[in-house]
């Protein structure tokens, strides 16, 4: 009896002690479940908030080089004294900020349209329009930058959402981003020229005396008056101007944007890309 007893005791402790051992089991591996998921999570939010940050070493060196490039540009400008009157100067200076825009956001290209106009002021080229010239500059091109490079990212999301491959797409959004550009610049600028530009340059340059503006303008339109200075102004060189410049800039902007762009990812982005 004493030793059925024995057992019997012996066999409740190693049921006891095998069943604390599998609860220690159990625990152990939700402990280690939990542990593991917290350690997903957090890696997940660095590589989000890498990913998500919106100024890095990379993005800074792109921003510096192509506002440089910019600003060399602003020195390659000429009249069109033919078409245009002559205080209208053709130049792509916003080309590299369009790239830009493309590339890592609106507000980066944006970014780098001010810095190229602070450093076109600092040379002082703009004196003889009382930098007035500058301002009209800056306007249209921070619209044609901003408003192509909202569409086009607005519409590369889209096309992601939507599991469409990129190279099928891509051309047909750099088309419709550029060409929207094109209108909100030319837009803009007809507004600025008719709201804020030509008002300032006949107070500040002229003392508020139209006549040497109808001088400058008057040997392409010899009817011209001060009261159809802006019908004419406006219409026949605003508007073709502007469209001209900022389409010519959308064009070499399309064929070398897909050029330029593998060379300014990063090695992951060209593995994936690769993969």
């Amino acid at each position: 009896m004493e030793n059925n007893t024995e057992l019997e005791t012996t066999n409740q402790d190693t049921n006891k002690n095998e069943f604390w051992a599998e609860n220690d089991t159990v625990l152990d591996t939700a402990n280690t479940s939990e542990n593991n998921e917290i350690i997903t999570e957090n890696q997940s939010a660095v590589n989000v908030k890498k990913k998500d940050s919106f100024f890095t070493t990379r993005k800074l060196a792109i921003m510096g080089i192509m506002s440089a490039l910019a600003f060399v540009l602003t020195w390659v400008r000429f009249p069109l004294p033919f078409m245009f009157p002559a205080f209208l100067e053709f130049q792509i200076s916003e080309l590299p900020a369009l790239f830009v825009g493309f590339l890592l956001g609106p507000i980066h290209g944006g970014i780098v349209v001010i810095i190229k106009s602070l450093l076109d002021l600092a040379t002082m080229r703009g004196t003889g329009t009382m930098f007035i010239g500058n301002l009209s500059n800056l306007i249209v091109d921070l619209a044609f930058v901003l408003s192509a490079s909202v569409i086009y990212h607005i519409m590369i999301k889209r096309f992601k959402l939507k599991n469409k491959s990129l190279k099928a797409t891509n051309a047909i959004t750099a088309i419709v981003s550029l060409s929207a550009g094109v209108l909100v610049g030319t837009g803009i600028a007809i507004l600025a020229n008719w709201l804020i530009v030509i008002p300032l340059f006949v107070r500040v340059m002229f003392e508020g005396s139209w006549m040497p503006l109808l001088g400058m303008t008057s040997v392409l339109y010899p009817n011209i008056t001060v009261e159809t200075f802006y019908r004419y102004y406006l219409s026949a060189a605003v508007l073709p101007f502007n469209i001209l410049r900022l389409s010519i800039s959308a064009v070499i902007a399309f064929f070398t944007y897909k050029v330029l762009k593998p060379y300014t990812l990063s090695k992951k982005k060209k593995t994936e890309k690769t993969e």
